[in-house]
């Protein structure tokens, strides 16, 4: 009896289950489609949660997507906002992992681990970029001791997503340098260590990088900035360290009636020296060196942004070009030379321009002039103060504001004029008229002009002299070099920390505010000379060197005593600095301009190092001939030729006192298939393997025992089957009389050997370099294809900024594009010549884009506008290089042709947005 009850009670336990199943499934499928259709609910396995914290707490929300997305890496994909703006920070993730691949992939799932203020719920929304929309009212549990897990899961995957944004160059990486050295200390957290972009002062940096002011070392500076843990801050209670002393220039003998331009004598020796010879010199060189500096930073630039260097000097020396200056310059003006004690131009670097006026009218008129531009310069910046100081006992006219953005001395004295923004440079101008370090009384300045002659008449001569190389590496400007790059830096962090305040609704009207809320660490405010950043009316400064852009310039900052910091590492550079390079030698390049056919100009180059440091260069005697006058012919359809006469004892030659070897290479003209695909531009094949030749003469015997036995045709031609030409499968040589030619076709040796030959050039040279007129070679298509997507790249990688900047500080998207600029004291510039605008349609996240932009992302680029031309091919037609060593001088030699109204037209001729082409 009992068994048969078991068997009833099975039986309606399975009616039963079967009947709560089905109702169960139908339940949640009407669930199920009401999140769907409201989009504001999320699945049974929601694992959304939100800890509360000191100073911030973590939360994570997890969604299933309704629909299958793509991931574009580029694009503004996901947007999190929460309805009071409670959330910072967050950082997105697949399945765990951060979305940072390269290519376009397909999601399900996405997960975004966040921080936000406060205790209360938080209703937080996901936005999708194909316009899926999810929401969820998540209430915050009290932190127990378990609780770390999920904030050290969000500090996981956000230091991998600025990892990987570090590893693009082209990013900019302030924001994020200061995000993760900011978040790390007030979470809990170590600083992690990218040593791509955050490098500790290696060799390179400890030498070159402080003087360029790196990327590198800014970032290593930001770095340290939250590293430090202490208050106290280091006192400068040490002597000036002695001064590395490079070895005493050696200078050969010189005739005594050296002609040197007068007003080289009334330059500081220990200045830069950039003379223009008359007026109509001058503004070519003003009007070109933006130009020309755009252009070459397009070809190998890694950001596109412009620090308007001109602007902020015309503004600051309160001189600029007027109507009169154009038309009577050159008949007020004998001469004009802009001088300098550093390069650090984008920072505030110690600059001026001399004039030399050919009378006591001219004089008056030119002084006349400057006195309106000093007028308009009171009018345009209400805060300026004029006034009339004196320097060695002499009457100097000063324009200046307390941060230094306008900083203009004038002095007249005889027939010179003097406009600068260092008073140093000022005084050791006045200080010239008794011969006293004069640039004109330098021995090896004669010498360089015994060697460069007034007669070439050059456009542009500029001379760097050895007492300007040595106030470089003195510790003075290294002590101060280190201490104003901080500055400039803590001025760029004060920025970013100002948004990340506002982004957390704290306070941030001051310094002490943000120290107070942890946004800049309690150590900040004070440097080891006394100075400080400070913000007075929402303007970030340093208390002591002004403005970012128009620091002080480093020879009027007063550097008496220095921290033991400071001591050592100067002693490390200088013991640096005598093991690698020991020291800089003078260098002068001269620069000369002439008009040739169709509206173009010839622009050549005469770079001359002399006397240089053999320690330094001589190595390279060792492996070069001397320079000679043969040379390979040009052989029509090279695109890319280089050729060098090599000692034939490195190359295992006959012997010591035998003819040199004369070693040449090059590309062919060639048509090169590609594609254009994910952004991308990919040859279908190497470049090198059908289209590179190189060869000898005499014949090289390194080569002799790779060729094996061959049996060349009557015209000299063999292929080699069992020993590959190193840049392709094929090997095919060319020997005739005492020539050898190696190549990877034998129709390619055929077309270039019978033009190969040795004929006699102009001037000499060791090696020589030939680049043609590549637009109109069959590779153009590819160049400009190349071109199109660097520069789209380049462009893109602002708009990944800008949203950076709206997703991480929850800037507003109308306000991103000034925020950039202010961080990057820089105006943000389309490479493609477009306009950034804001795209606020309907059903989108707002996203940046360029006018310029034919697709939203890079990813999406599959094809080049047409009539898109690469500008350089448009502005030079056509470049040779010569070079020469010898015992005492090292001399280049670069002609360049280049279109002036081309290169004025940065961005290339117009091209339509409508009908692409791609090369298939």
């Amino acid at each position: 009896m009992r068994y048969y009850r078991w068997i009833r009670f099975a039986r309606y336990a399975r009616r039963r289950d079967a009947e709560t199943m089905k109702q169960f499934f139908s339940c949640s499928l009407a669930v199920v489609g009401i999140a769907l259709a409201a989009g504001s609910e999320v699945r049974a396995g929601d694992k959304s949660q939100a800890i509360v914290g000191s100073p911030l707490g973590v939360g994570t929300f997890s969604v299933d997507l309704t629909a299958e997305t793509k991931y574009i890496p580029d694009a503004r994909n996901f947007v999190l906002t929460e309805t009071n703006g409670r959330v910072v920070y967050p950082v997105f993730s697949s399945n765990g992992q951060i979305m940072k691949t390269i290519v376009q992939k397909k999601l399900r799932i996405v997960t975004v681990h966040f921080l936000f203020r406060g205790d209360e719920p938080l209703q937080i929304q996901l936005k999708t970029r194909d316009g899926q929309s999810f929401e969820k009212k998540i209430t915050p549990l009290q932190q127990t001791s378990k609780d770390r897990k999920l904030l050290t899961e969000w500090w996981e995957l956000y230091s991998k997503r600025v990892d990987f944004l570090a590893r693009n160059h082209k990013f900019p990486q302030v924001v994020d340098n200061y995000l993760v050295g900011m978040l790390a200390r007030r979470m809990g957290f170590d600083v992690p260590k990218f040593k791509h972009r955050w490098s500790s002062y290696n060799e390179y940096d400890l030498l070159i990088g402080t003087f360029l002011g790196t990327q590198s070392i800014r970032g290593a500076m930001q770095r340290d900035t939250f590293l430090k843990s202490t208050k106290r801050t280091e006192r400068a209670t040490m002597a000036l360290p002695k001064a590395v002393t490079p070895p005493a220039v050696t200078i050969p003998a010189i005739p005594d009636d050296v002609a040197i331009e007068p007003i080289a004598m009334r330059v500081p020796a220990d200045c830069f020296y950039i003379r223009c010879g008359n007026y109509t010199n001058f503004r070519w060189m003003r009007s070109n060196i933006d130009v020309w500096g755009s252009q070459i930073r397009d070809v190998v630039e890694t950001q596109a942004q412009t620090f308007r260097v001109q602007e902020h000097l015309e503004r600051q020396l309160a001189l600029k070009e007027t109507t009169l200056a154009v038309v009577f310059g050159d008949s007020i003006v004998s001469d004009i030379a802009v001088i300098g004690a550093d390069t650090f131009l984008s920072e505030g670097g110690a600059v001026g321009v001399i004039f030399e006026t050919k009378g006591q009218v001219e004089r008056q008129v030119l002084q006349d002039q400057l006195k309106k531009l000093r007028d308009e310069s009171l009018i345009q910046n209400p805060d300026a103060r004029t006034g009339t100081i004196h320097i060695d006992g002499h009457e100097v006219t000063l324009v200046s504001t307390a941060d230094n953005r306008v900083r203009s001395f004038t002095a007249i004295d005889g027939d010179y004029l003097l406009v600068t923004n260092s008073r140093t440079i000022m005084r050791d101008f006045l200080r010239t008229r008794t011969g006293e370090n004069s640039l004109g009384k330098l021995k090896e300045f004669r010498h360089i002009r015994n060697l460069m002659p007034l007669s070439r008449n050059d456009t542009c001569f500029v001379y760097l002299s050895d007492p300007f190389f040595r106030r470089l590496v003195s510790p003075h400007y290294r002590v101060e070099m280190t201490r104003r790059m901080q500055a400039d830096s803590e001025i760029e962090l004060v920025q970013v920390a100002r948004l990340a305040a506002r982004a957390e609704d704290r306070p941030h009207d001051s310094i002490d505010d943000l120290v107070d809320g942890g946004f800049v660490p309690s150590n900040f405010a004070v440097r080891p000379d006394g100075s400080r950043t400070v913000m007075i009316d929402g303007k970030i400064t340093d208390s002591q060197r002004g403005a970012r852009g128009s620091l002080l310039p480093v020879p009027d900052v007063q550097v008496e005593h220095v921290t033991q910091s400071e001591f050592a590492a100067y002693m490390k550079f200088a013991q640096f600095y005598r093991r690698l390079w020991q020291r800089m030698d003078p260098a002068t390049i001269a620069i000369k301009r002439k008009s040739v056919e169709n509206g173009r100009e010839q622009v050549v180059f005469d770079v001359h190092i002399t006397p240089y440091l053999r320690r330094n260069l001589g190595f390279l005697l060792m492996f070069l001939a001397p320079p000679s006058k043969q040379h390979i012919a040009k052989v029509d359809g090279d695109v890319l030729a280089v050729q060098g006469v090599l000692n034939s004892n490195i190359l295992g030659g006959p012997g010591q006192g035998k003819k040199p070897y004369n070693v040449f290479g090059a590309f062919h003209e060639f048509d090169i298939d590609f594609d254009v695909i994910d952004g991308a531009v990919t040859p279908t094949k190497p470049l090198s393997e059908e289209f590179f030749y190189a060869g000898s003469t005499p014949k090289l015997r390194i080569f002799d025992q790779n060729l094996g036995t061959i049996k060349p045709d009557a015209d000299g031609y063999a292929e080699l089957k069992k020993t590959g030409w190193p840049f392709a499968k094929a090997h095919w040589i060319r020997q005739w009389n005492n020539f050898r030619v190696h190549g990877p076709r034998l129709d390619l040796l055929k077309e270039v050997t019978p033009q190969i030959r040795l004929e006699e050039a102009e001037r000499t040279a060791q090696i020589r370099v030939r680049v043609g007129d590549l637009s109109k070679t069959s590779m153009a298509d590819f160049m400009h294809a190349h071109g199109y997507v660097n520069a789209r790249m380049i462009s893109g990688t602002n708009v990944e900024f800008l949203n950076r900047l709206m997703d991480q500080l929850n800037v507003k998207p109308g306000d991103a594009l000034s925020a950039a600029e202010s961080i990057l004291a820089a105006r943000l510039t389309c490479s493609l010549g477009g306009t950034y605008r804001l795209n606020q349609r309907d059903n989108e996240l707002n996203e940046w884009r360029s006018t310029a932009w034919a697709t939203q992302c890079q990813s999406e680029v599959n094809s080049i506008p047409d009539g898109y031309r690469y500008p350089v091919l448009d502005w030079i037609h056509g470049l040779e290089l010569e070079f020469s060593l010898d015992a005492t001088t090292l001399k280049a030699r670069m002609e360049l042709e280049v279109d002036p109204a081309a290169m004025r037209n940065k961005h290339g001729s117009r091209f339509s947005l409508r009908t692409p082409r791609s090369k298939r």
